[in-house]
């Protein structure tokens, strides 16, 4: 009895760590700025390229046949929030009002480079457990994906390498008109389908370096690297000394700085924050009838992949497009001349108000799995939304946007978007004292609207290398100050070298 208690204590110890280990921020990926990189990843079809376009406004190729996406398509989207979009109404700039546009032209909220990555390796994958029939016969078949020769692993994501988040497309939706790898639909299936291969990506990524750093033979960093690197493979492939394992992913293991930054180089997949996006049909999707055995399957899996449930997504790619090729269709002339001419897309949304895009809730997902929280910074000239990591001091988020406001700060105004909402206007917001003054070391919030002040250098001072230009967060202030102390003496001796020139060529009577 004793020993099933001792049992039932472990296995709870181990799930708690488990969870632990789940819910802890995530320690790769970006932490500053207004762009994110994010890498759209699944199975042939499943659906990533028609998200691309619907994301981005393109139009690549999505055809019904198995691996048309050849090469990485790339492109652009906004995640313009109604916190942000309410700010720019608020803060509308003098060159938009004054040729009547509906928007300011300086908004700048936080900007998307999306990867639509090619399927057509994930095509040539084999997994024994694919269909259901192979379980039935009770087979004896393994879970791991293989592929030949075991090298073109490589070049599964092409287009994921650099990616901050990875976007998990997963085909829910039944159709005859699509060729699909798989007869049957199992969301659930095909994540831990893609899990497994770039899992069996990273470990030849690994072993690469790893061979490489063998046959270096340099100083003590590059044993360590290669110690670290051992370590993230044994996590991938073998137990660890508690009997868990191996792991389907390094973001489910701890870490030191110098362990992120040598897997960052690498480009993996396992390392990177995912977000699982599930495309249903679009009749249940708008009925908002999705049925649960088709998401708590994926969640479940999500779980113990590694991968927080409230990032999984669902959506509808047939509906996506429906709102793209109204989005693109042009505004018909009105019918008299005292009628206002709708666009086809606002037509649509005013008859069908509950029907709404699904684009938001994906968009948002990646800041969410980042552990990011957006910031806002308005003027009359700019309206600008940022990111950074949740826990961020107000000196840290000078830091990230410039190195000169974050030695040359002198004070934070900081107002919760909230209070802007309730106020009206900065000028009311300020007379009810909603505006906080804050100093270095304040810990900033999600949705909160920031005034930096800082010193700006006078020329003397810049003249004298006390104020230094560059905004790289690698040099102290010493090193700063005596590499602009150095350009400084460059810029001037050349243009001493200038100015002899010139004189002498006047002396001599030539004309330039």
């Amino acid at each position: 009895m004793q020993s099933m208690l001792a049992h039932v204590k472990e296995r709870t110890r181990l799930d708690n760590l488990d969870t632990q280990v789940l819910m802890q921020p995530s320690q790769f990926g970006r932490r500053d700025g207004s762009n994110l990189h994010v890498a759209l990843l699944g199975r042939p079809n499943a659906g990533t390229s028609t998200l691309f376009n619907a994301l981005a406004g393109r139009r690549t190729s999505a055809s019904p046949f198995l691996g048309e996406t050849r090469r990485v398509n790339r492109g652009r989207s906004e995640h313009r929030t109604p916190e942000f979009e309410w700010l720019c109404q608020l803060y509308m700039p003098a060159t938009g009002q004054d040729k009547g546009d509906s928007t300011p032209t300086s908004a700048r909220p936080v900007t998307y480079a999306l990867s639509d990555c090619p399927s057509h390796a994930m095509a040539r994958l084999r997994c024994p457990r694919e269909e259901a029939l192979c379980e039935a016969d009770g087979a004896k078949v393994s879970d791991e994906p293989t592929m030949d020769p075991h090298e073109a692993i490589l070049e599964l994501c092409p287009g994921a390498a650099g990616a901050d988040v990875v976007m998990v497309v997963l085909r829910a939706f039944e159709g005859d008109e699509v060729t699909h790898q798989a007869t049957t639909v199992d969301p659930a299936r095909d994540l831990l389908y893609v899990a497994n291969a770039c899992r069996l990506h990273d470990v030849w990524k690994l072993k690469r370096r790893i061979q490489v750093l063998r046959d270096t033979r340099a100083g003590e960093w590059v044993v360590c690297e290669k110690e670290a690197l051992l370590r993230a493979q044994h996590f991938l492939t073998q137990p660890d000394a508690g009997g868990r394992g191996p792991f389907h992913a390094l973001r489910q293991g701890t870490w030191s700085d110098n362990e992120v930054a040598w897997l960052e180089d690498l480009g993996l997949l396992t390392d990177k924050a995912w977000v699982v996006a599930i495309n249903v049909d679009c009749r249940p999707w708008l009925r908002k009838a999705v049925p649960a055995d088709l998401v708590k399957p994926v969640e479940a899996r999500a779980t113990k992949l590694g991968i927080n449930p409230r990032y999984c997504v669902v959506y509808s790619g047939a509906f996506e497009k429906r709102l793209q090729i109204l989005r693109e269709t042009p505004t018909p002339p009105p019918v008299e001349e005292h009628m206002r001419a709708r666009p086809p897309l606002e037509a649509y949304l005013d008859a069908n108000v509950d029907h709404a895009s699904a684009a938001p809730a994906l968009l948002g997902a990646p800041l969410d799995a980042l552990q990011l929280i957006l910031l806002f910074t308005c003027s009359p000239d700019e309206v600008r939304a940022w990111f950074v990591r949740d826990g961020t001091t107000v000196i840290g988020f000078c830091g990230g946007v410039h190195e000169v406001m974050r030695r040359n700060f002198e004070v934070a105004e900081i107002c919760d978007y909230a209070d802007y909402v309730a106020c009206g206007s900065e000028e009311q917001v300020r007379r009810k004292g909603k505006v906080r003054r804050l100093g270095a070391d304040v810990v900033l919030e999600h949705h909160q609207v920031i005034f930096v002040k800082f010193k700006i250098p006078r020329e003397s001072e810049a003249a004298d290398g006390r104020v230094a230009w560059n905004s790289d967060g690698r040099l102290s202030t010493r090193e700063m100050d005596k590499k602009a102390q150095q350009d400084m003496a460059v810029q001037e001796e050349a243009r001493k070298q200038l100015d002899e020139e010139t004189d002498h060529h006047v002396r001599t009577g030539l004309r330039f």
